[in-house]
């Protein structure tokens, strides 16, 4: 889904205009196979939904364009080529992040240093320990219709989410305050250094030897006529 949306965003700054637009969901799957084509047998099996498959089926009725006819014609291939590969139906076929990160229309954005993947998936394991000390939700944060609450699904109370976010705009807040009041100091220091040099250096030329007014040009003959 990341790579899918990441692709969306990317076609958008090529194309300097909306990709997949679409009236309703059901004409957004329209559009979205319109570009791409149609899903394989395996990808639409998995599609329960059957307003969804009827619109995909419904957006497969034609051939589609050439994928580069769908954006300008200064854009660069190899982009392109990376946004193909982000841009499948199937999840199982599109791209991963690593292989996104390996291609050649990212490869001047590496740096130096070792780029480590992460071994583990990452989870929000922290959220979950945190609603549960908390003792869970009460009736008013209850799921609607009967469903599953977020506390089962491991979801904090509203309130709780909240504090924790403004406590973190407090402390982004000190941290930026603190940045700009060393920044301050620092071009403030700079400006008296410099000044303190300035005016050292005009010191020492009111200071220094005077210089004589400069010879008259002795015409080259009338040397031992001037003695």
């Amino acid at each position: 889904i990341d790579v899918w949306s990441v692709g969306c965003v990317f076609a958008e700054m090529l194309r300097r205009k909306p990709f997949f637009r679409g009236d309703t969901p059901q004409h957004q799957l329209e559009t979205i196979v319109s570009v791409l084509g149609r899903p394989s047998d395996a990808a639409l099996a998995r599609v329960d939904h059957e307003a969804a498959r009827k619109a995909i089926l419904a957006g497969a009725e034609r051939e589609p364009y050439p994928f580069a006819s769908y954006f300008p014609r200064d854009a660069s291939p190899t982009a392109l080529d990376l946004l193909s590969q982000m841009l499948v139906f199937d999840p199982d076929e599109r791209c991963t992040v690593e292989k996104a990160l390996e291609h050649p229309y990212l490869a001047e954005l590496h740096g130096q240093m070792p780029e480590p993947l992460c071994d583990d998936v990452f989870d929000f394991d922290f959220e979950r320990s945190a609603a549960a000390s908390s003792g869970g939700l009460d009736a008013k944060h209850a799921a609607p219709s009967g469903g599953a609450s977020s506390s089962s699904q491991g979801g904090l109370p509203k309130e709780e989410l909240q504090s924790m976010m403004f406590e973190e705009m407090v402390q982004l807040q000190l941290v930026m305050e603190d940045a700009t009041s060393a920044a301050a100091a620092s071009s403030s220091n700079t400006g008296k250094a410099a000044a303190g040099a300035k005016g050292s250096a005009a010191s020492s030329r009111d200071d220094g030897p005077k210089a004589g007014p400069p010879n008259e040009a002795v015409p080259v003959g009338r040397t031992a006529e001037a003695k």
